[in-house]
């Protein structure tokens, strides 16, 4: 029989046991190759999300992905790229990084300090003895001795993200939002506890320094000092002793990071200077102290991953004199089990380069004009991933005046990164942004080409929105009434409002002629007006009303004329077009390479007849990149000037507690599968702010961990008969903040809401400084600004999913589902309510460990491990007209040690109607819900019945033995360094039972006489044993029991093993030149195999038990399995670690898999 197995499908996971995870894995399957396309985009911000997965390492209940990912709203000009290639990111281990807002919050030589009352601090005053004068200017003039700002400190590891704070202790991270995990410091760095209790250590630290290089004046940076920026996942350890380890290499480089210009411009009052020497254009070279990952491996090193990197230097950053290893790019990935390659990918790369690249003049310029790219990436026996770019247009050097207000590339180069702003005549340079994208574009991925011959494609678009918007301008307007020759006039009209500053223009007298025109303006409130000749009569006032314009014209020709002008505001509507900078993802196109390709378009439109999109973003202009500056300046004669500057930066001025000034999303974004929307559509809403779950204003600034929550999903068919959109389903989401503006800084009132924690910052500056002159002291001024940091617990609360009918969407089904999280110590569901379309209500109840008083071992135990999120007892009941029944429910006790190791599982029985009314939770008295305090001790209701006992494990947390109530026991052996189970036995205990093939490090609980093994002929695996080089016994029986003892030997003569009842050996089948062999033993304490054969599929278990077998290759696959009566079955891997042949017990194929690619 031969298969064919092709890409483009992957397999259904296996349906699980009757215990909580499958102990022996599935027969092995067939490798998939992988799918062909279907790119997430991450919809809020429009951006495609590539991942290349490489490998997961796993140990115990850690996992530990490998990937490389790709995700990218444009690239910055002064971005650098990874040792990946520009625009990706290795994914492997995790790490902490800071971001500094004042002082390193670490650093001994600062100190967190903010004045008594934050919120009522007032520095300006004339006062130099006030307090918060003092603090002010102690501050400033002592600059590197307080530290005003909490850091804000980002974590990513093992598919995990977020950001957290700390106090002014410095002991307790705070994570923002609220969250499960727990975060510490000590002196070697951080711990990361999550909410199953494992265990993250970042205490490999990675510092940098930033220094300027200027041309042009002197560096206004302050502080230089180094400072462990970066701290690196180092040990991950589970509940269970199993280890993970990752070493990094040490790569010390330097890089220019981008031009820092300060321009000043005097206001040109009284004796001031120009202050021209104060400006300053200087480069920012960054300095790194690095580390590249080089391995992840288990703690007993049974699985490694290396990383390799390429002996040949980067072109695009500049090595340190004396760097450990030179600074290069990843080649490649190897895993390696013990000597066994088990996967090896290898990457290729060249270079983006600049149209100067070849006539940069030494290394460090050509780091500037060079970036470097990420070709392709390949696995072993696999075709390639391929990378295009798009390189229309690559990217300019890095030092150069091209970025936009956001940095992306814009295209024209100016003079200058300081934006024009002729309010203060800076000529500037031009930071707004390319409106075509066509520049933002530069260098981006725009497609992915998989092994399996099929492909995505990226369109891109810029990130823009059309606004319309009042404008606001000067109009003059007009009345009056005008007289042909020799006759008159009247004209009459009416003002609706008064008109104030107006004036009146006659020109009643034709030149050269001598006959008189005259005209008169009668109004309200008996106003009347004569006028004669020519003139304007100014700055008059003319109340509402009617108005009667009056001209005689007498002249033989030539026209005469009166009237009224004033000026008024006209505000009207215009469209205005805006450019954040960046882009978002259009399109994507999937094709097969066979086929039509499979469009998807995306819009951000907010409605189907308008050009403005979702867009919401911070407004960058100008003013974000200006501040003032005072000095005083005295003159020969005494007289001092307060000299006024705007002083102009090339970066904006930092939004203090504002978050990321370039913050941006789409608050609706649609999906469609061809761009008209003919094959339906899905739209998909998101959050901005805080407004969307609480109503009202808050004084929270930094709002970005409130964005992107995804709001509502609506699905629509298109009706082509009656050409519109027809709904045909609707999912509601909605969330719960608990945040109280009232309490922040207040982390003690017992009114706070539940894990809400803040703390003040403040930002604080000189405008002008102190200054004394004749023994007169003016007192300096400060800019200050006060803002919290603030976290709080956000969930999802409830989901309303509504189903129409599309030929009539009146009639519709709802089903409603209410999650409630009612315990802030573990954050975790307590309880769902879901509304069915009968009218029954579904309530589902979960509790925790910190759901119950101590008092508990087991329970302690795990709360003092950190073990929150593993439920202990379940419970469903129903409400409809028959009342409120219990449905079912569950309990699950531990081993005490805090573990995770299950101990005992109750279920609950009864056999009639039980009311909630009569029932007893785990935590709580009969008749009481378990939620809300005060908390109860561990009791059971009495119809709880134990149903599986988890009788004992290894010292790793492996399952050995576990026993159904009314059914007989399950028994496993574990081998290969405690990776894998070897045997699995029915109706044993795992201490009478014993079996080795000889393939791994595991003797299978016999105490082998040799560590000599023979490799040249094997029954199953590749290893069995020459009996010859020592005896084999399995010790500890109860000699009142029977034991079937069985082997297999490549001999047709069985051995001599002392207590074998009569009738024994059993010889059953030769295959392949073994033959199988049977004893029944009783009498013994210990069983004692002798001879000289070489023998294989040893086993031993009690009389009435059975036992199944497996073999593997480590983490490969599993090699064989041999069922209960001998039966083995055989599975093959090729040169790539993939399944080839399966075969029967005689060793015939009865399955063949070939692997082939499209156009293959």
């Amino acid at each position: 029989m031969s298969t064919i197995s092709r890409a483009q499908k992957t397999d259904d996971d296996k349906p699980e046991t009757a215990l909580p995870k499958p102990i022996i894995s599935p027969s092995p399957e067939a490798a998939s190759l992988g799918k062909y396309g279907d790119v997430p985009i991450g919809l809020f911000k429009g951006m495609a999300n590539v991942d290349i997965p490489f490998y997961t390492l796993a140990k115990g209940d850690i996992s530990v992905p490998i990937s490389i990912n790709y995700s990218s709203s444009g690239i910055k000009v002064d971005e650098i790229s990874t040792n990946v290639g520009l625009g990706w990111t290795l994914m492997a281990g995790g790490v902490i990084t800071s971001s500094v807002s004042d002082k390193n919050d670490f650093n001994s030589s600062y100190s967190r300090v903010l004045p008594i009352n934050p919120v009522n601090f007032h520095p300006n005053t004339t006062n130099t003895n006030d307090p918060d004068y003092v603090f002010a200017r102690s501050y400033v003039n002592s600059h590197t001795a307080y530290d005003l700002q909490p850091d804000i400190l980002n974590y990513n590891f093992c598919g995990r993200s977020g950001k957290f704070y700390f106090d002014t202790d410095l002991q307790v991270g705070h994570t923002i939002p609220a969250s499960t995990v727990k975060i510490s410091r000590n002196a070697s760095g951080f711990t990361i506890t999550d909410e199953k209790g494992i265990n993250y250590l970042f205490t490999t630290t990675e510092t940098s320094l930033v220094e300027d290089s200027c041309t042009v004046g002197a560096s206004p940076r302050q502080d230089t000092s180094p400072g462990q920026t970066s701290y690196y996942l180092t040990q991950i350890v589970d509940t269970k002793g199993n280890i993970v380890n990752l070493t990094y290499e040490n790569t010390s480089y330097y890089y220019s990071e981008g031009i820092e210009e300060a321009q000043y411009f005097s206001q040109l009052t009284g004796n001031c200077p120009l202050l021209t020497d104060h400006n300053s254009t200087c480069v920012k070279v960054q300095t790194v102290g690095g580390k590249r990952i080089k391995t992840i491996s288990a703690g007993d090193n049974s699985i490694t991953v290396t990383f390799n990197y390429s002996a040949t230097a980067r072109q695009d950053v500049v090595p340190l004199a004396g760097s450990e290893k030179v600074v290069s790019s990843l080649d490649g990935v190897v895993v390696t089990a013990g000597s066994t390659t088990i996967k090896t990918i290898t990457l290729d790369h060249d270079y983006f380069k600049t149209s100067g690249y070849a006539s940069a003049p030494n290394s460090r310029q050509r780091a500037l004009e060079c970036r470097l790219k990420l070709l392709a990436v390949t696995e072993s026996g696999k075709k390639p991933y391929i990378f295009t770019y798009n390189e229309t247009q690559n990217l300019p050097s890095r030092l150069s005046y091209t970025a936009d207000y956001w940095g992306y590339y814009k295209g024209n180069a100016g003079s200058s990164s300081v934006p024009a702003d002729p309010t203060i005549g800076n000529p500037g340079g031009n930071r707004e942004p390319d409106p075509s994208a066509l520049y933002t574009q530069a260098n981006l991925l725009t497609k992915v080409r998989y092994p399996t011959g099929g492909s995505t494609t990226i369109v891109y678009e810029p990130n823009d929105t059309y606004k319309w918007e009042t404008v606001t301008e000067k109009v003059q307007h007009t009345i009056g009434c005008s007289a042909n020759a020799q006759s008159s006039n009247t004209c009459t009209y009416t003002l609706s409002n008064s008109l104030q500053g107006a004036s009146v223009t006659y020109h009643l007298q034709i030149t050269g002629q001598h006959d008189n025109g005259s005209g008169t303006i009668d109004g309200p409130n008996s106003l009347h007006l004569e006028f004669a000749g020519n003139g304007t009569l100014g700055n008059q006032s003319f109340p509402a009303g009617s108005y009667t314009f009056s001209l005689e014209n007498t002249y033989t020709s030539g026209i005469t004329h009166l009237g009224i002008i004033w000026d008024q505001f006209d505000s009207h509507l215009v469209q205005n077009h805006y450019v954040m900078g960046g882009v978002r993802v259009a399109q994507t196109i999937d094709s097969t390479g066979i086929g039509i390709p499979v469009k998807k378009y995306y819009s951000y439109l907010i409605s189907d007849t308008s050009k403005e999109t979702s867009l919401f973003y911070k407004k960058i202009s100008p003013s974000n990149y200006k501040y003032p500056y005072t000095t005083y300046h005295p003159d020969r004669d005494g007289v001092v000037s307060s000299c006024q500057y705007n002083v102009m930066r090339s970066a904006p001025i930092p939004l203090i507690g504002k978050g990321d000034p370039f913050n941006y999303g789409y608050t609706k974004v649609t999906v469609l599968s061809d761009s008209l929307g003919t094959q339906g559509k899905s739209v998909h809403y998101y959050s901005s702010s805080l407004q969307d779950f609480l109503s009202g204003t808050s004084q929270i600034t930094d709002q970005s961990w409130l964005q992107g929550m995804e709001l509502k999903q609506e699905d629509y068919l298109y009706n082509r008969l009656l050409q519109k959109y027809i709904i045909n389903k609707r999912v509601t989401n909605t969330y719960k903040v608990n945040l109280n503006s009232t309490y922040l800084g207040d982390n003690t009132n017992p009114a706070l809401p539940p894990n809400q924690y803040s703390v003040y910052g403040m930002k604080l500056t000189q405008e002008s400084p102190e200054f004394t002159h004749l023994n007169q002291v003016t007192a300096a001024t400060f800019k200050y600004e006060v803002y919290p940091v603030v976290t709080a617990w956000m969930y999802q609360s409830r989901s309303d999913a509504t189903l129409f009918n599309t030929s009539d969407t009146t009639r519709f089904l709802t089903t409603t589902t209410n999650t409630y999280f009612e315990n802030a110590l573990h954050q975790q569901p307590t309880r769902t309510v879901t509304n069915q379309s009968d009218t029954t209500q579904v309530t589902a109840i979960t509790t925790y460990a910190n759901d119950y008083a101590s008092g508990t071992t087991f329970i302690d135990d795990m709360k003092t491990n950190h073990i929150i999120s593993t439920p202990i007892e379940q419970v469903v009941y129903k409400s409809n007209k028959y009342g409120t029944n219990v449905a079912s429910g569950s309990v699950t006790t531990y081993k005490p040690g805090g573990k995770d190791l299950i101990d005992l599982v109750y279920n609950f029985e009864s056999a009639g109607v039980v009311p909630l009314s009569t029932f007893k939770f785990s935590n709580k008295t009969v008749g009481q819900l378990p939620y809300g305090t005060p908390l109860g001790g561990y009791g059971l209701d009495s119809r709880y019945q134990p149903k599986l006992a988890y009788n004992a494990y290894d010292n790793i947390g492996n399952l050995l033995t576990a026993t159904p109530t009314n059914g007989r026991s399950e028994s496993y052996l574990w081998d290969y360094q405690k990776l894998y189970p070897i045997a699995k036995v029915i109706n044993a205990d795992s201490v009478n039972i014993a079996y080795t093939s000889f393939e791994a490090d595991g003797s299978g609980h016999w105490t082998i006489g040799s560590p000599t093994r023979n490799t040249s002929v094997a029954k199953t695996g590749s290893i069995s044993y020459a009996l010859s080089a020592g005896n084999i016994t399995k010790s500890g029986l109860t000699a009142t029991r029977s034991y079937v003892v069985s082997y297999w030997l490549n001999t047709t003569t069985p051995l001599t093993i002392t207590g074998t009842q009569v009738g024994y050996p059993l010889k059953g089948a030769t295959i392949n030149g073994w033959t199988y062999f049977e004893h029944l033993v009783s009498g013994l304490s210990t069983v004692t195999i002798t001879g000289s054969s070489v023998i294989d599929e040893l086993r031993l278990y009690p009389l009435g038990a059975k036992m199944a077998t497996y073999t593997y290759a480590p983490y490969i696959g599993m090699t064989s399995t041999t069922d209960a009566k001998g039966i083995t079955t055989y599975f093959e891997y090729d040169n790539f670690q993939r399944l080839q042949n399966i075969k029967d017990k005689d060793g015939n194929i009865i399955k063949h898999i070939d692997y082939h690619y499209q156009g293959q």
